[in-house]
């Protein structure tokens, strides 16, 4: 069993990240930064994308909104008490984890293949 992200999560201790297990094993680096790049993807976990083409002052309302709720102690307190899972990336890095993920699209398909 792996973890499909960067970082280790306390809710299963002792169990390694897809990255921890390809470099342990030797995967080429360029298979080590394909799985980062879905690992990022994975990290999104429940983010909001807006359409294309939405003008600029909306974006920038909808980037605020969800950085200011996720400041809010009221919102994050009743989050915890639900047992939910809180985490805020910015815009930035969203954007910065999908191109990644573009670029590295062709070496992550077979990794996706069910069959």
């Amino acid at each position: 069993m792996v973890l499909t992200a960067r970082k280790p999560f306390n809710g299963l201790p002792g169990v390694p990240t897809v990255i921890e297990a390809a470099k342990k094993h030797g995967l080429p680096a360029q298979t080590v930064a394909s799985l980062e790049a879905m690992a990022d993807v994975m990290d999104m976990g429940h983010a909001f994308f807006a359409p294309p083409n939405l003008p600029p002052d909306r974006i920038e309302a909808l980037r605020s909104a969800f950085a200011k709720t996720f400041q809010n102690k009221e919102f994050l307190a009743k989050a915890e008490k639900a047992g939910l899972y809180v985490g805020y990336q910015p815009a930035a890095m969203l954007e910065q984890a999908s191109h990644a993920a573009f670029k590295h699209a062709t070496e992550l398909a077979p990794l996706l293949k069910t069959e």
